[in-house]
């Protein structure tokens, strides 16, 4: 495959630099920077707070040497160009301790009957009620219900918006009612922490984007590659030339997409209707596919028929596999005989890694993967001993158990009942698929989606 990224170009950058000096003065004067930001801006308002330390060093810096209206930019931040407003500063807490009674609700109707029972409430604790006993009642928030509706200290981040905007602006003891997609609260903040000066940015983000020109030309580009070569020699032969992006893909009809290719299944289909040296083509007809944001050009190198493989088309599969193998004998013989771990890790040029709990029902050992020789060597090995190598999925290893923990004693019969129902799923799959064998049904579904 050869592959042809739309990478926007230096003009396509500079005239969004000029787009974003040029509003930077309208932005200035707007007396709704919301509604500007969100008409204007790739990313919508957020109205979020922020210390000067949670802002990059030179926007902060800034930011809170400077006052309400003054603009920051353009500045970029990785793909994006970016101008930054200060609307607001607060005094506001790093966190707040706070209760709440959550009525939760799951439709349209439910939501007028969970106000009033909210505000029913609420009228109960104002009259003298004890909001914890009216939590422990009432509050269908299970977590904090039993606690007499507490949530103990937390920290902005940590609740859905609405409600942290009510507990971080809201004044201590006061009874509040906020709603969110959980339901309908009666929220009182018990407790404020350390006040500290946030601020409130109004920021217009763009992206870099490849103009309509852009595109262009880089379709142009894979035109011409398309034009001089109609088959696999020619093809191969003018990516090497030319150092372009070359890509190799091994695909089922079943596939769902090629790795790194963004809504590539329509690239697999067309690959099972092409001829053996030949470009794919597009169900319009057309070599080049325009997959997410790059153009593909892609041959047909070879087809794998249903069946015994010939030898010559899996012959480098054979030649890798006897290589990995006699490696393994190699490193074997190198590292058998030794007694100490530090010191064969030394002679082999490696470090020693640890790996904890592992028992012989480990599925795979972290940092290495599935090595269910590795983990079976393990499982038996005494304490302080070092194993002989085990030739693994992904090397050749040496074990050493450092300790061990006795399990205890197993429930024989929950065991029983475990594998006696993994074993009535195993049938029944199994069962399944000798019917669907017999009754020879062929999956012809790729060939349409």
């Amino acid at each position: 495959m050869f592959l042809s990224p739309v990478i926007p170009s230096k003009a396509d950058e500079d005239k969004l630099v000029k787009w974003i000096n040029d509003i930077k003065a309208e932005f200035a004067a707007v007396e709704d920077p919301a509604a500007f930001i969100n008409i204007n801006s790739d990313k919508p308002f957020d109205p979020s707070f922020f210390k000067k330390e949670e802002l990059a060093p030179e926007l902060g810096e800034f930011t809170f040497s400077h006052a309400v209206g003054e603009i920051y930019g353009p500045y970029k931040e990785k793909n994006d160009w970016k101008i930054a407003k200060i609307l607001k500063f607060e005094e506001l807490p790093d966190s707040v301790q706070a209760r709440h009674i959550l009525i939760r609700v799951n439709s349209a109707p439910e939501a007028a009957k969970a106000a009033k029972t909210i505000d029913s409430l609420k009228t109960l604790i104002i009259k003298g009620a004890k909001f914890e006993d009216v939590a422990k009642a009432n509050s269908q928030d299970p977590g904090s219900a039993n606690n007499g509706g507490s949530l103990g200290w937390f920290r902005r981040g940590m609740m859905v918006k609405p409600f942290e905007d009510a507990a971080f602006f809201g004044k201590v003891n006061d009874l509040q009612v906020v709603n969110s997609q959980f339901g309908v609260h009666l929220l009182q903040v018990i407790n404020r922490g350390k006040l500290a000066p946030n601020v409130q940015l109004g920021i217009i983000d763009r992206a870099i984007t490849p103009s309509t020109q852009t595109y262009q030309a880089t379709y142009t580009q894979a035109s011409k590659f398309v034009s001089s070569n109609p088959d696999e020699k020619k093809f191969n032969d003018l990516i090497k030339s030319q150092g372009l992006d070359k890509k190799s893909a091994v695909v089922h009809e079943n596939d769902k997409d090629i790795t790194g290719i963004e809504n590539s299944r329509v690239l697999i289909r067309a690959a099972y209707k092409a001829e053996k040296g030949a470009l794919i083509l597009s169900t319009e007809g057309t070599p080049i596919f325009e997959l997410g944001d790059q153009f593909v050009v892609s041959v047909l190198s070879d087809i794998q028929k249903e069946g015994i493989a010939t030898f010559n088309s899996v012959k480098s599969n054979i030649e890798l596999a006897v290589k990995r193998e006699k490696k393994a004998q190699q490193l074997i013989e190198k590292m058998s005989g030794k007694t100490d771990l530090t010191q064969l890790a030394s002679l082999m040029g490696v470090t020693v890694n640890e790996a904890n709990d592992i028992n012989f029902e480990s599925y795979s050992i972290p940092g290495l993967g599935n090595e269910p020789a590795v983990v079976g060597a393990a499982s038996v090995l005494e304490v302080n001993k070092l194993s002989k190598p085990v030739q693994g999925n992904s090397g050749v290893f040496v074990v050493k158990v450092t300790s061990e923990k006795t399990g205890s004693q197993q429930n024989l019969a929950a065991e029983k009942f475990k594998l006696a129902a993994s074993m009535n799923y195993r049938a029944n799959s199994e069962a399944f698929e000798a019917l669907r064998e017999y009754a020879k049904i062929v999956d012809k579904r790729a060939k349409f989606y």
